[in-house]
């Protein structure tokens, strides 16, 4: 797998707008204008593209953050799932960056759910179930989404929820004051 990072001119930006756009709601995603402008000004964001065989095959989109990496968006292309791409995905981010990786995630509900928590659980992640997590909306006209964090590596719910809380609400949804 290569991963390489885009800027908004690069030939494969519209395909990772695209699989944006198939992948997450409205409510779970900045729209494009807005996602435009963090991938070009905000040096803390990184919006990568996936390729296997020199195909686009998903997105990796991730903030590094002062004491963890906040996994914003992964994604595969639907015809390229179930071939352990997205676990690739991950394990490149964590040699990449050898920092805590944080991500959001539904609550473990339903059958989709639970094969996503799964998913992430192989791949290290442990689920945080103690507190409520609010996902402030991405665009105007929508609600706080209910979410559970998930974490991989050296960050404990007990001590760290509130300044992972502060720093993602801040940094990647633009937020004064995290939500709570």
């Amino acid at each position: 797998m290569r991963i390489e990072k885009l800027d908004t001119s690069s030939g494969d930006y519209a395909r990772v707008e695209q699989l944006m756009r198939e992948a997450f709601p409205p409510e779970e995603r900045r729209n494009e204008e807005q996602q435009r402008w963090t991938t070009e000004h905000d040096a803390r964001f990184h919006c990568n593209a996936l390729y296997t065989d020199n195909c686009f095959v998903g997105l990796l989109n991730y903030w590094h953050l002062a004491r963890f990496v906040y996994v914003e968006h992964l994604a595969i292309s639907p015809e390229w799932r179930g071939r352990g791409l997205g676990s690739q995905a991950l394990e490149w981010l964590k040699r990449q960056t050898k920092m805590p990786l944080v991500l959001e995630v539904e609550p473990p509900v339903g059958i989709t759910e639970q094969l996503r928590v799964r998913f992430y659980e192989r791949n290290g992640f442990v689920l945080w179930t103690k507190a409520l997590y609010l996902q402030p909306a991405y665009q105007e006209g929508y609600e706080p989404v209910p979410l559970k964090l998930m974490v991989y590596g050296a960050l404990n719910e007990d001590v760290d929820l509130d300044e992972v809380r502060r720093l993602i609400h801040t940094s990647a949804y633009g937020l004064s004051v995290p939500l709570l």
